[in-house]
């Protein structure tokens, strides 16, 4: 329940109650007045703004000015050798004055700017831990247009997904517009992670951290200013036992200001006193079974983020969580991924944005450059110039045929991921829901496999139409396809690696002449492997 504010009348805060904010130390009448009166808010932003100008143009000063022509004379001894020419008072005492100012001016910049840090630091620590904290699957939240109990309430379920994404009416389109164009996410706007990731994307801003008692209970509040956007002012407050989100308020520009909190109806989680995070992980969740697995798989095949993403999914420790993992994501990239994954139960979603783990010749095609820069015999070029109808025609094939090739091995793999995670044993016993999921996952992979080689197979026709018709083995139908994804994963592997080669590598008239010889046979068993994953 949002307290009842005080009648502050129309007096505001003073500058000394304001510089009290900025350094933590205010009243609870100080901060509700703050979030409801404009004219407060407006002078609080001048002076933020003010201060981070002051440090952007000592920044921009030392970065620009040149090196002096010579060092500069230590402090000890100007003032000694002034202390000697003392002709006259004034001449005596002003280079003493003028150095100490200038000192004080400098040691004032550092300590504006380690102030202007410090709060980021724990800003992003307190978020950090607060993304990992479960809130319950009924949670409804509630709008309130004014931040008072007695204004405008627009109620709807905290996280919106298809099945839960209420009616559109003017007022919540309205506040789905702000949101939209404020990158601020609307599906999940009390979390966390949403207000992170909307602060990480912000090229200016000003964090603050205050700490909140009401009622025998303390909080932390994340607050951050910026200056340019729809969103001038974003914050969030996180209940201090255990980092649970219970608020949130938003100042977009030339709006009322809009509070966002647990709805009347929905109570939120009692806060644990002591370990919270270890009572929730190991006490008050289920292990985490080969369905929630699945259906992580599920949803990243949506997005097709099980194919094109260097994604490495696994349990932790305790067999308790789903953990997602993935390095060098691009920044709206992770945004759909965590979109994706939110409304699933027990799972843990670490993606960064380091740079991706080195990719082997075999998982990463050759890009265009190397293509057309490779070595082949010249014999053999015009060899294959004359099958392909020319030099131009022979790198345009190259290109498709090499990414292709690529995309069949990463399907493979994403077949190889499903056989592991779920062999014939586990999927048999998975119930019946989930296991037609799990077939629809493997055929949606099959699928795109039989598209891809069909390309590779028309793209390669005149280097395959003088082979005779293969004689394929017969798969068992009576193995379940888990067994013969092996089998697939070789012979993508031993076709990528060809291609590869032949089309793009470095090798003499005598090995190249070899090569070709192979493109046939790899290509038949490749093919036969697409075949054999089909249905009985």
């Amino acid at each position: 329940m949002v307290p009842e504010l005080p009648d502050f009348g129309a007096g505001h805060l003073t500058d000394e109650q304001l510089e009290r904010y900025r350094d933590g130390e205010f009243a609870a009448g100080d901060l509700v007045h703050l979030d409801v009166c404009g004219e407060c808010a407006r002078r609080l932003r001048e002076m933020n703004e003010a201060i981070a100008a002051y440090v952007e143009y000592r920044q921009t000063v030392h970065a620009t000015r040149p090196a002096p022509p010579r060092p500069w004379t230590p402090l000890d001894a100007l003032i000694a050798r002034d202390a000697e020419r003392r002709s006259s008072r004034i001449l005596r005492w002003w280079p003493r004055m003028a150095v100490a100012a200038a000192a004080c001016a400098v040691v004032g910049a550092l300590v504006l700017w380690h102030d202007a840090q410090q709060p980021s630091r724990r800003a992003s620590e307190l978020l950090a831990r607060s993304s990992t904290v479960a809130v319950p699957r009924s949670r409804e939240i509630a709008f309130r247009t004014d931040g008072r109990n007695d204004g405008q309430m627009l109620l709807r379920p905290a996280v919106l997904t298809t099945e839960t994404a209420p009616e559109r009416d003017a007022a919540s389109e309205h506040l789905r517009l702000l949101f939209v164009a404020a990158h601020y996410s609307w599906r999940d706007p009390l979390s966390a992670r949403s207000f992170e990731e909307w602060r990480s994307g912000l090229r200016q801003k000003r964090d603050s951290v205050s700490v909140i008692r009401t009622e025998g209970q303390e909080s932390y509040r994340v607050r951050t200013d910026s200056a340019a956007g729809v969103l001038e002012s974003a914050s969030i407050t996180l209940r201090a036992a255990d980092l649970y989100p219970t608020n949130a308020s938003f100042a977009f520009l030339g709006q009322d200001p809009l509070d966002v909190s647990d709805a009347p109806a929905s109570s939120a989680p009692e806060p644990v006193a002591t370990a919270p995070r270890a009572r929730h992980d190991a006490a008050t969740e289920a292990p985490a079974t080969p369905e929630d697995t699945l259906h992580v798989l599920a949803a990243l095949d949506a997005i097709g983020a099980d194919v094109e993403d260097p994604i490495e999914i696994s349990e932790d420790s305790g067999h308790r969580h789903v953990v997602v993992r993935g390095t060098g994501i691009a920044p709206e990239r992770r945004r759909m991924i965590r979109d994706a994954l939110q409304p699933l139960p027990r799972v843990i979603v670490q993606l960064d944005t380091g740079t991706p783990p080195a990719a082997s010749a075999q998982t990463e095609p050759a890009n265009s450059a190397q293509r057309a820069g490779s070595d082949i015999p010249p014999d053999l070029r015009r060899q294959l110039e004359d099958r392909f109808g020319g030099a131009v025609a022979l790198q345009q094939i190259t290109d498709r045929v090499l990414d292709a090739s690529a995309s069949v091995l990463a399907r493979a793999h994403a077949l190889d991921t499903l056989a592991s995670k779920f062999p014939r044993e586990v999927a048999r016993q998975m119930p019946h829901p989930d296991r037609g999921l799990l077939r629809e996952l493997h055929q949606n992979h099959v699928d795109a496999l039989e598209k891809l080689f069909g390309a590779i197979e028309s793209d390669l026709q005149p280097l395959l139409a003088a082979r005779a018709t293969p004689v394929a083995k017969p798969p068992d139908r009576a193995a379940e396809w888990q067994s013969r994804v092996p089998e697939l994963m070789a012979a993508a592997k031993a076709a990528d690696d060809l291609l590869n080669h032949l089309l793009a590598g470095s090798y003499t008239q005598a090995s190249g002449s070899q090569m070709l010889h192979q493109t046939s046979p790899a290509i038949d068993r490749l093919g036969a492997a697409i075949q054999a994953q089909g249905p009985k």
